[in-house]
């Protein structure tokens, strides 16, 4: 216990130092993961020793608790009754890019398996969850990534919008598919021991059906608690807390204590307005929660969130309290943001193996150069089959490039589920993904301008109105109405100061992601 507070305690100094290492890093013009992976390299066993391998394992949790918030803001970000105008043109490159990218990779790394140091003592059920699982990470995108470029360049278009609706809904398809390929390999793993009773059959559909209804509730729950007012929370607070806080000391609540004063010093600071800034831990906790519960429930827990942030953000539709739950919990999800960048990729970076990064650093090149050709030749093919218009299909493969996040999280997650080979595939893939992280923002910004569609949004958009009537409620949840001698919070002010609003299957996401914490 005394180790992991310890380490805890150290997690607390080094997060402040990642991210100004990740602000550093985009002044020198590189992604801000990137000075953050750097600087928890610094950080690890290998370099410093501020945090020992037993250190590491003793915080994994906090790293499993970002994991979950990186999973359900990838599920919040799809907007399902924004995708019907482009359904058939998104199925059919999703569809190009995923099977293309995966079987080449696949390919290539069945090519090279006998020349990589990890997988040559591997048995073959070993080699070939490591060959698909790099296969299916390979189809993995960022939409951070894209959505920063976006800002920067205030791309709107055909070219754009289908851009961001295929990273979108690519990453979402890409958690079933990985918890799809881990339940395989597990019951696999077991059959060769115990043969193949039907249980092993039944069990990988059985887990992903539990993770999908456990994260349907959790979002179900968490859109419940975003849409709840002001004076709601503090009732349901003062209620839970009456009997021990009523000030004649009978210890009975009152029937309606919100409305009287006689809660004391927690009733007066519940109804503080800067008690509503905690509001961004509402989907932090429920994320971690529905985490430990896919866990111990023996569900996927990464597809539980991802399931979990798409029925939070799309549980009424495009109806006005639909509409506003998504940007709340997009505003939420951005303020955590820093926060969970910092500690994730220094903690990536700090259990980063070294050696075998160097040992596969060319394997990484390969298969970088090998996942490019596959984007090229599925966006052709995709394109092609949905009708897409020749101006925009010609640069489409240039804005699914990028990797960040997702991909490091779900190799994270391959290096605590399978520990033989799992830290070694990690640091495979990491090479992989700076290199994708590196290329693939200069790609996208020169397409958006190829395109024509950079800085081409001179008027608001459609949702503007509604955006700005959002900020006003988004005010007086912070306790900062205008009209009642309060300032709006930084994202609720750019909105209603008539700030464009340049994706317009995801309006709020331009008000809420700040340049500072571009991938």
């Amino acid at each position: 216990m005394f180790a992991q507070l310890a380490a805890a305690a150290v997690l607390a100094v080094l997060a402040p130092v990642w991210h100004l290492s990740g602000r550093a890093a985009q002044r020198l013009q590189l992604p801000a993961i990137t000075g953050m992976i750097l600087a928890g390299v610094a950080s690890g066993p290998q370099a410093l020793g501020l945090l020992s391998p037993a250190g590491l394992l003793g915080v994994a949790p906090v790293q499993h608790l970002c994991l979950s918030l990186i999973a359900l803001s990838a599920g919040a970000e799809l907007h399902l009754p924004e995708l019907r105008r482009l359904r058939k043109q998104v199925a059919c490159i999703t569809a190009g890019v995923s099977l293309c990218s995966w079987l080449l990779v696949y390919c290539v790394m069945r090519l090279l398996a006998g020349s990589i140091p990890f997988m040559r003592p591997l048995a073959p059920s070993d080699a070939a969850a490591v060959c698909t699982l790099a296969a299916t990470l390979a189809v993995a995108r960022s939409p951070a990534s894209a959505i920063a470029v976006l800002k920067e360049t205030e791309g709107k278009g055909p070219y754009c919008s289908l851009v961001m609706a295929v990273v979108v809904v690519k990453d979402v398809l890409l958690f079933a598919a990985f918890a799809v390929n881990v339940e395989l390999f597990k019951a696999v793993g077991k059959s060769a021991d115990t043969g193949m009773p039907l249980w092993l059959l039944v069990g990988p559909i059985v887990s992903i059906l539990l993770s999908v209804v456990l994260g349907g509730a959790a979002g179900y729950v968490l859109s419940r608690l975003l849409r709840m007012r002001h004076g709601s929370i503090i009732s349901i607070a003062v209620a839970a807390v009456g009997p021990h806080s009523s000030g004649d000391g009978h210890g009975a609540a009152a029937p309606h204590a919100a409305a009287t004063p006689r809660g004391g010093g927690l009733l007066r600071l519940l109804r503080h307005p800067s008690a509503l800034r905690l509001r961004p831990a509402v989907p932090l906790l429920l994320s971690g929660l529905t985490f430990g519960l896919a866990e111990l429930g023996g569900a996927e827990p990464l597809l539980a969130c991802v399931a979990a942030g798409l029925v939070a953000s799309n549980w009424r539709g495009e109806s006005q309290q639909g509409r506003e739950t998504a940007e709340l919990l997009a505003v939420d999800l951005a303020r955590l943001a820093p926060l969970i960048n910092a500690l994730f990729f220094g903690m990536v970076g700090a259990s980063l193996k070294l050696a075998a990064v160097r040992d596969t650093l060319w394997a990484a090149a390969i298969i970088y150069f090998v996942r490019l050709g596959g984007i090229w030749l599925g966006c052709w093919l995709g394109a092609a089959a949905g009708g897409t218009s020749a101006e925009t299909s010609q640069h489409l493969w240039m804005g699914m490039v990028t990797q960040a996040g997702i991909a490091l999280g779900l190799a994270q997650a391959v290096a605590a589920r399978f520990p033989l080979w799992g830290p070694d595939f990690a640091a495979l893939l990491a090479g992989m993904v700076v290199m994708n992280l590196l290329t693939g923002p200069p790609l996208f910004k020169a397409a958006v301008v190829s395109a024509g569609e950079a800085r081409a949004s001179s008027l608001p958009t459609a949702h503007t109105e509604l955006t700005k009537r959002g900020s006003v409620k988004l005010a007086r949840d912070e306790g900062g109405d205008p009209r009642r001698g309060g300032s709006l919070s930084p994202a609720a002010a750019a909105v209603a100061g008539g700030a464009r609003v340049p994706l317009p299957t995801i309006p709020i996401l331009d008000a809420v992601v700040p340049a500072a914490s571009r991938p």
